[in-house]
């Protein structure tokens, strides 16, 4: 297995977990979205402000536009995602969250003329095939929520999924405009101020 598999398992092991967590919080503790949505990115924000005292890497000037729409898009998607997992059953909510495979490579042709092979083609028809399965079936009340019906969390899983993958091909601007540090680094920090 080539050496980023073991990344990209470790950070969907990791995904979930946050997601486990998230859920904990959202429904049995804090019980509010949004208060969990900034509490995230003023407890990242932090962080990456102590990191910022000891590497100091430059404000990315020549990114600031696709550095704020990054911002905006995580942070939304954030809430979005929050907020679904707040209404529904995170079996349903999490796995939505592959809208982003199909979503991401359309806006990569868009906004940065990338071109892709019959792979991403396969993915993308995978994931839409996927997507579609899942949603098959009767409609239940979400467990231990508010009673909303499943549409409300699955339209809030679909818009953070949109979100997120709006924010990947201005994050690939920001990198090849600055860096990953760069972008890492001062996205969590502008996150911490909303």
């Amino acid at each position: 297995m080539v050496h980023y598999a073991y990344y990209a398992f470790a950070s969907a092991v990791c995904l979930a977990s946050l997601s486990l967590i998230l859920k904990a919080l959202i429904r049995y503790r804090i019980c509010d979205s949004g208060l969990v949505t900034w509490g995230m990115g003023a407890s990242t924000g932090l962080v990456a402000a102590v990191v910022w005292l000891v590497v100091r890497p430059p404000f990315p000037s020549q990114a600031v536009w696709p550095l704020l729409a990054v911002v905006a898009a995580v942070q939304f998607g954030l809430w979005a995602l929050n907020r679904a997992l707040q209404e529904g059953d995170l079996s349903i909510v999490v796995p939505l969250l592959s809208l982003r495979i199909p979503l991401v490579a359309a806006m990569a042709v868009v906004f940065l003329g990338e071109t892709h092979g019959l792979g991403i083609y396969s993915a993308v028809l995978l994931s839409c095939v996927a997507v579609a399965l899942f949603g098959m079936g009767r409609p239940l009340k979400a467990q231990g929520g508010h009673g909303a019906h499943p549409a409300v969390p699955i339209g809030f899983a679909c818009a953070g999924a949109a979100a997120f993958a709006l924010s990947d091909p201005f994050a690939k601007l920001v990198i090849d405009r600055s860096g990953v540090t760069d972008l890492l680094i001062w996205s969590l920090m502008l996150r911490g101020g909303f």
